[in-house]
């Protein structure tokens, strides 16, 4: 599976058109800059994205470059607000005809509407058509808006499948928005190959692939100066459509979503190669709430608002304390928030339980979706031995940016539900 690195693209706010990059330094949250601002309508409190595009197609014709911390963004009539700009939110809010507020800050339980793509096709972009609510990042660490995952991979051997098998015999890679383009001598969709395997790409940047990549109606719409191509996803839909993770039923898919095990900087040239003999069983480590929670389960025998019995949670090899991991694609896991104020930090910040902190000393953790990989001592966190046997299966996590491992158990009845959840929570 070798390759080569052909693009780079970023796109620094959520949804709009994006910026070529020849190089750019990759941490655990991706691309740098990737991402990292949003537009949140303020009637919802979701965050909009052209995945419903009744409300929200606009976007793609606001283009955005990095600029420093923020970005700038250039309209459809040539002119351009900054990110900083005081009246950006006004702009923004009279472009979408609706009001938005521009934000680097992810909500709690960020989440946005995703319009079944099959409704899309049938009944057209204007229609009001049944949509998914769903919480992104649920494969990435926090602080950013990305879909599922820190980075999406295509190889040019898929968007000349697609091309072959349009009727235009053309395919954009804008479309499908990718942050790392790789051309490859491989035919068809290759990608489809690479779930779970570990790929080093330069000297020093390795990620592991975690995902197949399903296709909403974006690709179908104007991008820009690219008009509207529903062959960009029926081709799919007739040609490949697989299961982005076990668990799920067949979508049509195209590329591969992507964590960052060893950051490194990538650039255009880049070799990409798997890491030889690795291949992580992706069954057991694919986003997977620590613990199963539903929206009663905050009100415990005592009514002080934790669940019983709390859980043993080993942060160190020497340290251990009561504590709740709430993931956000938990059911009832922005309730948790609401409840408990002190959920809204970040995930890997340890808040005291704001009700009866001398009962339950312990801590409060509002924790990402599980994680694949152990911290970089190699030594993993772990729930204390005594709950291992209550929890049941283990899967790996790290815990926080730096990775951090932590242990979560989870009975196999939270597995089938986060099976569920998945469909609601997709990558």
């Amino acid at each position: 599976m070798p390759g080569t690195v052909t693009a780079l693209r970023r796109y620094p706010v959520k949804s709009m058109l994006g910026e070529d990059l020849d190089a750019s330094e990759v941490s655990h949250h991706g691309l740098a800059r990737d991402r990292r601002l949003a537009v949140v309508s303020r009637r919802t409190g979701k965050v909009a994205s052209a995945k419903y595009p009744r409300l929200w197609r606009d976007l793609l014709t606001l283009s955005a470059v990095a600029l420093g911390e923020g970005a700038r963004i250039t309209l459809p009539d040539g002119r351009s607000v900054c990110s900083t700009d005081a009246d950006v939110d006004e702009v923004l809010s009279a472009l979408l005809n609706a009001p938005v507020t521009l934000t680097a800050t992810p909500p709690p339980g960020a989440s946005l509407d995703r319009a079944v793509p099959e409704a899309v096709l049938r009944e057209g972009i204007k229609a009001q058509v049944p949509a998914e609510l769903i919480e992104i990042g649920a494969g990435a660490p926090p602080g950013t808006f990305v879909d599922f995952a820190p980075l999406h991979l295509l190889t040019t051997a898929t968007l000349d499948r697609v091309a072959e098998l349009s009727p235009y015999r053309r395919a954009h890679l804008e479309r499908y928005r990718p942050n790392v383009v790789i051309r490859t001598e491989a035919e068809g969709f290759p990608e489809n190959d690479w779930l779970g395997r570990d790929l080093r790409v330069g000297d020093q940047l390795v990620l592991r692939v975690i995902a197949r990549t399903p296709r909403c109606a974006v690709p179908t719409l104007a991008h820009g100066a690219l008009p509207r191509d529903t062959e960009a996803l029926r081709v799919l839909a007739r040609h490949n459509r697989v299961t982005p993770l076990d668990g799920l039923g067949p979508e049509p898919c195209a590329g591969v979503y992507a964590e960052v095990l060893h950051p490194g900087r990538i650039s255009v040239g880049d070799a990409v190669r798997p890491v030889s003999g690795v291949r992580a069983d992706i069954t057991r480590q694919k986003p997977l709430p620590a613990v199963q929670l539903g929206p009663d389960d905050f009100a415990g025998p005592a009514g002080d608002g934790l669940p019983a019995p709390a859980v043993a949670l080993r942060r160190d090899q020497h340290q251990a304390a009561s504590a709740l991991v709430v993931g956000p694609g938990v059911r009832g896991g922005g309730r948790a928030r609401d409840a408990i104020p002190d959920l809204d930090q970040q995930p890997d910040t340890v808040a005291g339980h704001s009700q009866d902190h001398d009962r339950h000393p312990g801590s409060v953790i509002a924790g990402p979706a599980v994680w694949p990989c152990r911290g970089p001592d190699g030594v993993g966190d772990q729930f204390a031995d005594d709950e291992l046997g209550r929890l049941g299966q283990v899967v790996e996590a790290p815990f926080g940016e730096d990775g951090a491992g932590v242990q979560a158990g989870a009975r196999s009845g939270a597995r089938q539900s986060a099976q569920r959840q998945g469909r609601r929570q997709r990558p």
